[in-house]
């Protein structure tokens, strides 16, 4: 009996440690490059879980006190709306010259965003974002620094 009770506490053990080390998992970032999320917790409750509780960044709360429940993710400092953290596109505009081809972009209606791609490597690209009027024109995106 004993025997069976040892066996069986172990191997509850072995599987919660497991569990507790499953905290990890691939996504994909804005430019599309692979990246692995680490330690993230996912936590329901009518409450936010207090930053005391070693929040890492990108632990995500679904807030239960309102329906449907709410996203928020945890930025480092406080809990965002994980909804109001994603980036909506507006105006894609595209522009061309012998060397590279520019994609410029407008984020939230605040942000800009320029990626420059090298016409001889495409896997080859520079980002430059900033705020106020979006560069419109081949002009303004080759007169931005990269």
């Amino acid at each position: 009996m004993i025997k069976t009770t040892t066996i069986l506490c172990f191997l509850i053990l072995v599987t919660s440690v497991h569990i507790l080390n499953a905290q990890q998992f691939r996504g994909i970032d804005n430019k599309g490059t692979i990246i692995v999320v680490k330690n993230t917790r996912v936590t329901t409750a009518n409450t936010a879980p207090l930053a005391s509780s070693n929040l890492v960044v990108g632990d995500v709360w679904f807030d239960a006190s309102v329906t449907p429940n709410r996203l928020n993710i945890w930025d480092g400092t406080q809990w965002i709306n994980g909804f109001s953290a994603i980036q909506q596109v507006t105006n894609e505009l595209i522009f061309e010259d012998d060397d590279y081809c520019y994609v410029s972009l407008l984020i939230n209606m605040v942000m800009w965003e320029v990626t420059r791609y090298t016409r001889a490597d495409i896997n080859e690209e520079v980002t430059v974002r900033g705020t106020g009027a979006q560069p419109s024109s081949l002009a303004d995106v080759q007169a931005l620094t990269y």
